[in-house]
């Protein structure tokens, strides 16, 4: 039977603990963790788990209590433990347990590797043993730095699996470690192959002469030409293309000389352009990469060598050239696009970068090219670098064009630009707009920028667009608009809650608000209503003082519909 919509009964939940609980008791008897450290950070947790109490959904307490406890690792394993006997899922508090283990590890690496067996165990209750493997794979790469101690997180995992796990885990934090397991263990075949080069690419940056005698070991030729390429990235140019030699395959080969030869250019041209020529697989493609890199340094060396190449390349070559000097010498972009037949993209992207730099010029190019896309599109271009500075000339070019896509896409900046000082245009703006996602999504730009200066103004806009992803982002946004510009929190949080409900909103705005040190984040955290999203709030104050590295935001009104679906705890 699946994991969803399974109910884990209090026995059956008892049974998922006790290892953890045996553990974290004899952990806690003998007094192997650092005492708790009274900070602001400690503080905002705290709270936090206080709060994970009214939780009601039994899968929503156990991810925040994983989350706290994750978090506490490092500044207080004692208290990271004490959350995690609570934690109720077994993926979560193996993982916490984990991270805890690695807290440990340098003090204590007995308390270290019982961590990593109770954990192993407790994702053993885990029903499908597809996800089972997954989170012992998982949770072996989070606590790789333990060694050999790590492998007992694992006990379903082949020792050939589980050992390979452990060293690519290791291998970004300490490479040499990771190669001695390699060695310790005896990796063979495949798994080798794979963990040396891990390490060999980790190694480059710092011993190119070590990595390079790795890869040599490695058995696959496919995986070694992949090694010493992700290798040469790292680098200087000139060694990279001695590593290109070694290289088996003619179109790897070719393709590496070619980059080394472009990042050559401007330390020393004369080898760059002989390594460029003796590319084997599209020859003149290498040259055409090596004429604009050499472009930013010596430009007539650069156009003579895009000049003499078949046409395809050339084009290729000078439209490059003419995107790199539209700011700096309008007059040879201008000279360039009219060698070529440049693609309406290259022209709308040229003609931008001449508006920041000649509007006049841009200007006229895009009025001498025929009615139609092209030209809608190179108008557009000038529109949005017009904007800032001159908005009734972009205006009046907006009215010029017959495409309604580009129109809309003229029109976005130019509202964005005008909102700062006069919204009524900005709005004005809004007839021109055909597609009414397009308008939508302008009028959210029109209410962000109008929250600094009239809160009043943004909300009745905001209320005035269909519920939607952009409405919500524009909301968030006016919200952090009003906190930069010194306003109210409150007025922050209702701008906020037009887009999502007030606690989602505040749940991610409290980031914010704590940033703003307009009031203490846990006094904010009261206007959270529901216990899920204000422990989660806590956290990320928490996680953010501590400059832990935020993951990627959840849809929030979607989240909130699938958290009861997945739901398969028992409350």
């Amino acid at each position: 039977m699946s994991r969803v919509g399974r109910t884990v009964s209090p026995r059956q939940t008892t049974l998922l603990l006790f290892p953890l609980a045996f553990v974290l008791a004899v952990m806690l008897v003998c007094g192997s963790v650092t005492p708790a450290r009274a900070t602001p950070v400690r503080e905002y947790l705290d709270e936090a788990q206080a709060t994970t109490i009214r939780i009601e959904l039994a899968g929503d307490q156990s991810a925040a209590l994983g989350l706290i406890a994750r978090t506490l690792a490092d500044l207080d394993p004692r208290a990271a433990l004490d959350v995690i006997a609570r934690t109720r899922r077994p993926s979560d508090a193996a993982r916490s347990l984990g991270a805890t283990a690695v807290a440990l590890a340098p003090s204590d690496s007995d308390a270290a590797a019982d961590a990593a067996q109770a954990a192993g165990r407790l994702l053993m209750r885990i029903a499908e043993a597809e996800q089972r493997a997954l989170e012992q794979e998982l949770l072996l790469w989070e606590i790789a730095v333990l060694g050999e101690d790590a492998l007992s997180a694992a006990p379903e995992l082949r020792t050939g699996e589980a050992q390979l796990a452990v060293v690519l885990g290791l291998t970004e934090s300490d490479p040499a470690a990771a190669l001695a397991l390699v060695e310790t263990w005896q990796l063979a075949g495949g798994p080798r192959d794979e963990a040396v080069a891990a390490v060999a690419r980790q190694l480059a940056p710092t011993d190119p002469d070590q990595a390079l005698e790795l890869v040599t070991s490695i058995a696959s030729a496919r995986m070694r030409d992949f090694t010493l390429w992700r290798m040469a990235e790292k680098r200087p140019a000139e060694e990279s293309t001695n590593i290109a030699l070694r290289i088996f395959d003619p179109l790897v080969r070719s393709s590496l000389t070619a980059s080394a030869a472009a990042r050559e250019a401007g330390d020393d041209p004369d080898a760059a352009q002989a390594a460029a020529l003796g590319v084997s697989v599209a020859g003149d493609s290498a040259v055409a990469q090596l004429a604009v890199a050499t472009a930013e340094t010596d430009i007539e060396r650069a156009l003579s060598m895009a000049r003499g190449l078949p046409e395809r390349p050339r084009a290729w070559g000078l439209a490059r050239i003419a995107l790199l000097t539209a700011r700096e010498t309008p007059a040879l972009a201008e000279s360039l696009l009219s060698e070529i037949e440049a693609d309406a993209e290259t022209v709308r992207v040229v003609l931008s970068r001449l508006a920041e730099a000649e509007p006049a010029r841009a200007l006229r190019l895009a009025r001498s090219l025929p009615a139609g896309p092209q030209r809608d599109a190179a108008l557009a271009a000038v529109v949005r670098a017009l904007a800032p500075s001159d908005p009734e000339l972009a205006e009046q070019l907006v009215w010029e064009m017959e495409s309604p896509r580009w129109r809309a896409r003229a029109v976005r900046p130019l509202a964005g630009s005008l909102a700062a000082t006069d919204c009524d245009a900005a709005t004005a703006l809004l007839g021109l707009v055909l597609d009414p996602g397009a308008a939508g999504r302008i009028r959210a730009d029109i209410a962000a920028v109008a929250a600094a200066d009239d809160p009043g103004l943004s909300a009745r806009l905001l209320t005035s667009l269909p519920p939607s992803d952009y409405r919500n982002d524009a909301a968030l946004e006016a919200a952090a608009v009003v906190l930069r510009e010194g306003g109210p929190a409150e007025t922050a949080a209702q701008l906020a809650a037009v887009g999502l409900s007030r606690d989602i909103a505040m749940r991610w705005l409290l980031p914010e608000l704590a940033r703003a040190q307009t009031r203490s984040p846990i006094n904010l955290a009261e206007y959270i209503a529901e216990a899920f999203p204000r422990a989660i709030a806590l956290v990320d104050v928490a996680r953010e003082m501590l400059e832990v590295k935020s993951t990627a935001r959840p849809a929030p009104d979607r989240a909130r519909q699938i958290r009861p679906i997945v739901e398969w705890e028992g409350r």
